[in-house]
């Protein structure tokens, strides 16, 4: 008797793992999207064709529309100033508070604004929030990038973009954690130089200077002469302001102005509720979701005295740019646009402050 029990329980046991399996078996055959899939190797999508560089758009399933860049020629509509706002795919709480704010001065004759993002998304939730979002709004863009710290190539893509769609006198890239007073700015562009301006907060350390790259607003012959470098051997690095910078060194005529007024570091005593912070400010950094809808209600933007440009070198006695001198956390080894060179290892989103700060 017990060993007839103990077969009939092996029995039991053999048919319970073989269904099992079998469901198991049948389960592996459908597909399995996951909400967030394997980072993918990182590749330079650049080349050169007979001298032009060129940005393949590639076949991607992704569903987002990647934007194009298709010169316009004599199409292209004029503008004093061209903004693009650089921001995640998931920060849509800070586009949001954008146009909740400084936004709403965009779009006129005198000035285009444009969000540009990373299209090369695989999280279909973030996919259809994206399109939910411009179809709404109809003022981002998708460049054909990954995430990460793709800062360079992101800028080289935007100021090529820009330079297509539009005949501009000014460039301005901004991070999207950057409260403009825009206003303020429309009013000096006109008394500020209109060729080979540099304008923004410098930094002068470690016996070099660079600009940060938050906010830089830069006149239509420096971008060109950003575009018009021999496609071979132009220089890309993973931050945009250490990129630029390289780029800037071998430009002879350039005019550095560097702007107290940009609150690229404010203190931890700053009042985000205060009034009217456009009367000191040209615009301030880290200016997250809430505290730039705290800036916006009161901000005083407007029309203001237009100070002089301050003579470089009584902020810093460096003109200049080498990578060498940066630090491990920012430290890349340059490469050719056009080499496909792995520079960065993961696209994981780059946090900045706010992940270090309370809101």
């Amino acid at each position: 008797m017990p060993r007839r029990r103990f077969k009939l329980f092996l029995l039991i046991v053999l048919l319970t793992g073989g269904l099992a399996l079998f469901l198991n078996l049948k389960h592996s055959e459908e597909p399995v999207i996951p909400d967030q899939p394997d980072r993918l190797p990182f590749r330079i999508n650049v080349t050169e064709i007979q001298g032009e560089m060129v940005w393949p758009i590639p076949d991607v399933t992704a569903g987002l529309p990647l934007s194009h860049i298709r010169d316009l020629g004599a199409n292209k509509p004029r503008a004093l100033l061209v903004i693009i706002v650089s921001t995640a795919p998931v920060r849509w709480e800070r586009r949001d508070a954008i146009r909740q704010t400084w936004w709403k001065r965009c779009n006129t004759k005198e000035v285009v604004c444009h969000f540009f993002t990373d299209g090369l998304v695989f999280n279909r939730k973030i996919q259809q929030t994206l399109l939910n979002e411009t179809s709404l709004y109809g003022d981002m863009e998708f460049q054909p990038l990954q995430g990460g710290v793709e800062f360079g190539l992101r800028f080289l893509y935007q100021a090529k973009w820009a330079s297509a769609n539009y005949d501009f006198q000014y460039f301005l890239r901004t991070d999207d954690d950057y409260f403009v007073c825009l206003a303020k700015l429309l009013n000096e562009l006109p008394l500020r130089p209109k060729e080979s301006l540099c304008w923004g907060n410098f930094h002068c350390e470690a016996k070099t200077s660079w600009v940060d790259e938050s906010w830089m607003v830069f006149s239509r012959d420096i971008i060109g002469k950003f575009l018009e470098q021999d496609t071979r051997t132009m220089l890309c690095h993973p931050h945009a302001d250490q990129q630029i910078a390289m780029w800037l060194n071998n430009i002879s005529d350039r005019l550095y102005f560097h702007d107290e007024r940009l609150g690229h570091l404010v203190p931890n005593s700053f009042d985000w509720q205060a009034s009217n912070v456009c009367d000191s400010y040209m615009g301030i950094h880290h200016a997250f979701a809430q505290r730039m809808l705290q800036l916006g209600r009161e901000s005083g933007d407007g029309a203001k005295t237009v100070p002089p440009v301050a003579n470089y070198s009584a902020h810093c006695k460096y003109d200049t740019f080498d990578y060498k001198m940066m630090g491990k956390l920012f430290f890349y080894e340059p490469k050719p646009c056009v080499e496909i060179v792995l520079l960065v290892k993961d696209h994981h989103m780059w946090i900045g402050e706010e992940g270090k700060v309370n809101n």
